[in-house]
């Protein structure tokens, strides 16, 4: 389980999303949905803003936790 603003990896491609790569950094705004946990994320564009300007829900087969 996440907790809201842990940074992740992105594991699998996002069905439908040309925006977003395998092994892009991401953080969790918000957690939807406990059992099983779906999250609200985004991921940065290294310019202050998002990646295809908008937030993704993924559940947790998309995500790898990133190294401190």
């Amino acid at each position: 389980m996440y907790n809201e603003y842990d940074c992740f990896l992105l594991t699998k491609q996002i069905p439908n999303d040309t925006f977003v790569e395998v092994g892009t950094c991401g953080v969790i705004l918000m957690i939807l949905n406990d059992s099983p946990p779906v999250y609200e994320v985004e991921f940065g564009d290294g310019k202050g803003g998002n990646i295809g300007n908008k937030t993704y829900t993924l559940s947790e087969e998309y995500m790898q936790k990133a190294l401190s």
